[in-house]
C-alpha cells in the first residue's frame, strides 16, 4: 500500500506541475493556451484527476492575463462507502516571466471560484493561489513550465 502510494504521489506531482502552452513566446500580443492535469490517482478504491485548461494574452513583454477552467472528479468506494463529486470552475491569471534565454523564471497568481457537487452536501470554493517556477521554451511554440505555490481556499456549504 506504501509503493501505491509513492507512486501515486508521485504521478500527481508530476502531472500537477506540468503544462504544456502553445504560442508560448512572452512578446506583448501574444496568445496562449495550455492546460494541466492535476491530482491524477487510480487505484482499487480510488480515481480521481483534474483538467485545467487555460487561455492568456501578453498585455506587455513577459505580462501574460488570462482565464483559466477547472474540472475535477473524485471517486471512493469500498465495502462500507461510497462517495463521489465532481467540481467545476474558472477564473482569471496574471503570469510575469523573468529573463530572455529559453528558460525563464515566473511568478504568478490567481483567483478561482469553483462549485462541487456530489453525494455529500454541495460546496462551493473561492481559491486565491500564489506560486513561483520557471518554463522551459523547447520552440517557439511550445514550452513546459513548473509551478509550485500555495493556496488559500475558502469553502461555503451550498443550501438547497
Amino acid at each position: 500500500m506504501k509503493n501505491l502510494f509513492s507512486r501515486t504521489v508521485l504521478v500527481t506531482v508530476c502531472f500537477a506541475f506540468l503544462a504544456v502552452c502553445t504560442q508560448a513566446q512572452t512578446e506583448k500580443g501574444r496568445f496562449t493556451v495550455g492546460a494541466s492535469v492535476a491530482n491524477a490517482s487510480f487505484s482499487n478504491t480510488t480515481t480521481s484527476f483534474g483538467i485545467n485548461p487555460s487561455f492568456g494574452y501578453f498585455l506587455a513583454d513577459d505580462l501574460m492575463v488570462g482565464t483559466s477552467l477547472n474540472f475535477n472528479y473524485y471517486a471512493f468506494s469500498n465495502e462500507f462507502f461510497n462517495d463521489r463529486s465532481t467540481s467545476v470552475g474558472a477564473g482569471p491569471f496574471v503570469r510575469y516571466y523573468f529573463g530572455s534565454g529559453r528558460l525563464k523564471p515566473l511568478l504568478a497568481a490567481e483567483f478561482s471560484y469553483n462549485r462541487q457537487v456530489g453525494e455529500a452536501n454541495p460546496v462551493s470554493s473561492s481559491i486565491l493561489a500564489g506560486s513561483g517556477g520557471a518554463a522551459y521554451f523547447i520552440n517557439d511554440n511550445v514550452a513546459l513550465e513548473g509551478l509550485a505555490g500555495y493556496n488559500h481556499i475558502l469553502n461555503r456549504d451550498i443550501q438547497n
